[in-house]
């Protein structure tokens, strides 16, 4: 775990500087203002701050939960963190008015503070596999952070370099089907408040299940293919590159204002990009959500069959949270799928790069770049011949179970 944290360390650093040239050239806002936006809610706006930060420190709780404290260790952290709650709700003028929502990310506030202070006690003043640990949840938790504030300069700096994007295309090869999936789920979800809750929660469970499969890779006794961090680290640079050879914002961004009641044929737009109004990143084409969220699945399969079903239940909520929400097209969870097997197969550190299996990596890789292709060049002959988009998906999905198959079989013979 150490190797991988000094490695993601190194390459965020070199992301980090390279960020704030960037955000120099005025292409996109530069990394530290994430800190500098957190520390000034700190200082100006506390009450406030303690809510904001709720869901990062929710992240920092379950981390801690999945490491498998002792009972004293989690009770004391238990008290420490309602007890901090309670503090600063006592403290707090507008606590009558806040919704529940707000409370919750309070008391995940008070439990991830209180875990926070458990890992620095743990790596300052024990020894042995208990110091080993409080520096480990230490960096998962600054790494994963740091990342993510790097993320947003990489992520809006797409935005800047292609005002003009693939959605278009998109729409199209999606109308090919026969309807348009993402419109379906987005009015399910408008008409069934829960389900667009349920929704909305899966799309930003992906970093929660990963600390929870990390936890559950430090603890569990269970040898895993993939070192997590690193996989999370390659699917990061590998969605920062590869936005940029197919941007697409999605179906809300196209139709802004009108997605999902008012859908027109796919006839109104032509072959060529359209401008996209938002300032929002063209991070769809892969879906790099579905694709992260199925590796999660991938390896939780070695844990045991509670985190197989788990996080099986995660990656399909994933898979239609991009549709219903109108941050995705069908064709870029087509292209997610073999792109989530790239990232497995190049992360097996349990299998030589000579192994057969292996290959799996070039093979999905292929389809990923063919999908991308399709959607910048291709939207002229799905739209041509009838069923086509249909036989591409469904390839994509065979193909991809195939390798995933060979590379999955090999994996665990070689643990």
């Amino acid at each position: 775990m150490i190797r991988e944290a000094a490695l993601m360390f190194k390459v965020s650093l070199g992301l980090f500087v390279a960020g704030e040239a960037i955000a120099l050239a005025g292409l996109a806002p530069a990394p530290h203002s994430q800190l500098a936006l957190v520390a000034s809610l700190l200082l100006d706006r506390p009450s406030d701050a303690a809510y904001a930060l709720g869901l990062f420190l929710a992240h920092v709780h379950v981390l801690h939960v999945m490491y498998r404290p002792a009972r004293r260790e989690y009770a004391a952290t238990a008290i420490g963190g309602i007890a901090l709650a309670l503090l600063i709700a006592a403290r707090d003028p507008l606590l009558v008015s806040r919704p529940a929502r707000d409370l919750a990310l309070l008391l995940c506030t008070g439990l991830g503070t209180a875990s926070l202070a458990v890992f620095a006690w743990r790596a300052l003043f024990t020894a042995g596999d208990r110091r080993r640990e409080g520096v480990e949840m230490l960096a998962i938790t600054g790494l994963l952070q740091l990342f993510s504030w790097i993320g947003a300069t990489y992520l809006y700096f797409t935005a800047t370099l292609h005002p003009k994007t693939f959605d278009a295309a998109g729409y199209q090869i999606d109308a090919t089907l026969g309807f348009q999936p993402s419109a379906v789920l987005a009015l399910i979800a408008d008409a069934v408040p829960r389900f667009q809750t349920l929704l909305a929660s899966a799309y930003n469970a992906i970093l929660l299940g990963l600390v929870a499969l990390l936890g559950l890779e430090a603890t569990s006794g269970r040898r895993l293919p993939v070192r997590m961090l690193r996989l999370y680290l390659y699917s990061g640079l590998a969605a920062f590159a590869l936005y940029h050879l197919c941007p697409i914002a999605g179906p809300r961004f196209l139709l802004e204002g009108y997605f999902p009641y008012e859908m027109p044929p796919p006839e109104v737009f032509g072959s060529e990009p359209v401008a996209i109004a938002s300032n929002v990143p063209r991070n769809g084409m892969p879906s790099m959500h579905l694709a992260t969220a199925l590796t999660l699945w991938m390896n939780a399969t070695y844990v045991g069959p509670k985190a197989r079903a788990g996080f099986a239940v995660l990656a399909g909520l994933t898979g239609l949270a991009t549709l219903g929400l109108g941050e995705h097209y069908l064709v870029d969870l087509a292209a997610g799928v073999p792109m989530a097997v790239t990232l497995q197969a190049l992360c097996t550190h349990v299998l030589p790069w000579r192994a057969p299996a292996r290959r799996a990596a070039l093979y999905a890789f292929a389809m990923v770049l063919a999908w991308i292709a399709a959607v910048r060049f291709g939207a002229a002959v799905f739209l041509a011949v009838p069923g086509l988009a249909w036989v591409a998906i469904l390839a994509t999905l065979w193909a991809s179970a195939r390798l995933y198959g060979d590379l999955a079989r090999e994996s665990r013979f070689a643990l």
